[in-house]
């Protein structure tokens, strides 16, 4: 599967490790009509994906 790196860092590893996305279709049926195109942005070191929330031990941290 193809991973583009993200623009972004992951909010739990920090700075030092960008997330990737991967593209995948989605609701494909057996008569092989596409579905629809989905991103899921992930980080590759701890499974982190973007949507998840951040764990209450980081959060605020910048403040």
């Amino acid at each position: 599967m193809k991973y583009d790196w993200y623009e972004e860092w992951c909010p739990v590893c920090g700075p030092k490790t960008p997330l990737r996305a991967r593209k995948v279709n989605e609701y494909t049926d057996a008569d092989g009509n596409r579905g629809m195109l989905v991103t899921y942005v992930e980080c590759p070191k701890c499974g982190w994906e973007l949507g998840d929330e951040i764990p209450e031990s980081i959060e605020g941290e910048d403040e």
